[in-house]
């Protein structure tokens, strides 16, 4: 609001607020009752233990230039063949980390850090043992190393699929929560296909927001396992999805995710020679 409609009494349309909760404090509130409480009882019933603070600061942040559809980024891949770059006297440890130069294609990456193979686990990079030594970021082509990884100089030659990163328009569904279809396990067909990392599935719980993200490797996954699980097929855009809650009903689940339908590769094409006609008089 500009000072002139704060004066005039006009209010926001759009309030984002953010509450910022000290763990010390005790904070107390009324509850609406489920059930009729009678004298003499040694417990009621709460219609819910559920409640709204009251924020403790409030910011204003600018938003511009956003697509209301939303955009999202998806991965193509650039070659048909994959490339092998040699990094000398790496220093591995997990303050330092390591810049392939590119962004990556998911499953693509694989080589040997002090003996041991390594590969790409939906973002994450395991040994043969299945144990993780680090992380990559697909998008930026950034390693970064746990303390799994061991610590010392080391020359590492990577293998990987390049990829070009594709700012792509978000396609959405909605699937209405009721009382006849609410339950765990939830299987939808999209379409058009889902590129890799690109899916998400949002639901509410307690009017509590949870996400799980795809991983690029077709799997689903939340920021704590409690949020539960799911799995999707890039080649027929199968997904199937098991939450940690059940959501609320009146509530709806929210798909997102791009597709690789405005992007094509082009690499290896011959190029042809760029001429123009000029019509010449046979008489001259």
């Amino acid at each position: 609001l500009s000072a002139k409609q704060w004066y005039n009494g006009e209010k926001s349309q759009t309030i984002i607020r953010d509450t910022i909760v000290a763990d010390t404090g005790k904070y107390y509130a009324s509850a609406n009752l489920k059930e009729s409480a009678q004298v003499g009882n040694y417990s009621v019933v709460a219609d819910s233990v559920y409640t709204q603070l009251v924020p403790s600061a409030q910011t204003e942040t600018p938003m511009v230039n956003i697509n209301a559809a939303g955009d999202s980024v998806a991965l193509v891949k650039t070659a048909s063949g994959v490339l092998n770059k040699t990094f000398p006297n790496i220093t591995v440890n997990t303050v330092q980390g390591l810049y392939i130069g590119s962004s990556v294609m998911p499953k693509s990456v694989e080589f040997n850090l002090f003996g041991s193979a390594i590969t790409d686990v939906g973002g994450e990079l395991k040994n043969s043992a299945g144990t993780s030594i680090g992380t990559i970021d697909y998008q930026n082509g950034a390693i970064a190393w746990n303390s799994n990884a061991g610590a010392g100089v080391a020359t590492i030659t990577v293998q990987f699929m390049p990829a070009a990163k594709v700012t792509a328009p978000v396609e959405s569904m909605l699937i209405y929560v009721n009382q006849e279809n609410n339950g765990f396990n939830w299987i939808k067909n999209l379409v058009p296909l889902p590129s890799p990392g690109s899916l998400q599935f949002s639901y509410l719980v307690q009017n509590q927001v949870y996400t799980l993200r795809d991983n690029g490797a077709g799997q689903l996954r939340g920021s704590d396992s409690s949020f539960g699980s799911g799995s999707v097929d890039y080649e027929t855009g199968t997904m199937a999805v098991t939450v940690g809650e059940l959501a609320d009903v009146g509530s709806a689940i929210l798909l997102t995710w791009s597709n690789m339908i405005t992007a094509q590769e082009r690499s290896g094409l011959a190029i042809n020679k760029a001429y123009v006609e000029i019509p010449v008089n046979d008489s001259i």
